[in-house]
């Protein structure tokens, strides 16, 4: 049971994700007059000290970096788009001495992005939202993505976003207060219960279609896991329990196009994300994008997109 007040730091990048936010705030708005005393507290903190606004075109007005004796119990970095170009090194320094003074530190969509450039996610798990997956993975090698909604393992809490940091807060405040409790927030935010960190993000690679049969949507789940190495058919058919060509059938007639060719497409379309939203080389996007030589990308992103990756970033 949580005696103390809990304050909580959400640092502010911008284009944020607003949903991650209000997700993650409001479930302790809820505790707070479930339990009749403010239990939580937060404010909202940017890198310089200024408003930020989100990818939606919210400001949120905010405070600067607080001093070390201002410390708070946790600390959450909500970012959204492109997070590695908005880094400062003020910000990794905070993080880090918050994490010295023993503080519990969180991310929530790409937030992971900004614990890991401060070194405080080396051979930890963590999770980021299903489209940073690539990216992620290639700047950060030493920490060990999982496709999980949440993790919550010692002081780190990470989340991938959207209504997933919903239930971080919920199982935040399960473990302050009890199942009771958790659950009567969750019913007033008309929420059925808390995911558990177990459960596996939707990846989306079949958003759209009404209806696809349970083994496609895992066939192409393993897939979209697996872009920088990209698993053989058969693997990919025996982990879905069918045959190749009953899979392959499968792609032809939900997807219009064979297994091989929509691993290639996800593969080039992640590709070119990257070439437009990262800073990584373009020899080590290809790697990442599971192509075995330069040249090969090069062929296959004009022949997808018309223009060679160079001139795509440019």
């Amino acid at each position: 049971m949580l005696l103390e007040p809990f304050r909580i730091d959400f640092l502010l990048i911008p284009k944020f994700s607003m949903m991650a936010l209000v997700s993650a705030m409001e479930p302790l708005r809820v505790a707070n007059r479930v339990l009749a005393w403010n239990c939580y507290s937060w404010r909202f903190v940017s890198q310089n000290g200024e408003a930020v606004v989100a990818s939606n075109d919210m400001s949120q007005n905010c405070v600067a970096i607080p001093d070390p004796e201002d410390l708070s119990e946790a600390v959450f970095v909500n970012a959204s788009y492109d997070p590695d170009r908005v880094i400062m090194p003020q910000t990794l320094a905070w993080l880090r001495r918050s994490d010295r003074h023993g503080k519990m530190l969180g991310a929530m969509d790409t937030g992971a992005f900004f614990l890991a450039a401060a070194g405080l996610l080396e051979d930890k798990n963590a999770t980021v939202h299903w489209e940073a997956i690539p990216w992620f993975n290639a700047k950060f090698p030493r920490t060990n993505f999982v496709p999980q909604i949440f993790v919550y393992e010692g002081r780190r809490m990470v989340c991938a976003g959207g209504t997933s940091s919903l239930d971080m807060s919920l199982a935040l405040i399960r473990e302050h207060h009890g199942e009771e409790i958790s659950t009567e927030v969750a019913s007033q935010l008309i929420s059925p219960g808390i995911r558990e960190n177990s459960e596996r993000q939707n990846f989306g690679p079949l958003k759209g279609l009404s209806y696809v049969p349970p083994q496609l949507h895992e066939a192409c789940i393993l897939i979209d896991e697996n872009l920088s190495a990209p698993l053989p058919g058969e693997e990919i058919a025996e982990a879905v329990e069918l045959s190749r060509r009953s899979l392959e059938g499968l792609f032809k007639k939900h997807l219009g196009v064979s297994m091989s060719k929509y691993s290639l497409q996800k593969r080039l379309t992640e590709a070119r994300r990257l070439i437009r939203g990262s800073d990584l080389k373009i020899e080590d996007i290809a790697h990442n994008c599971g192509f075995a030589s330069a040249a090969h990308f090069t062929r296959a992103y004009r022949k997808q997109f018309f223009v060679v990756p160079s001139g795509e970033r440019e």
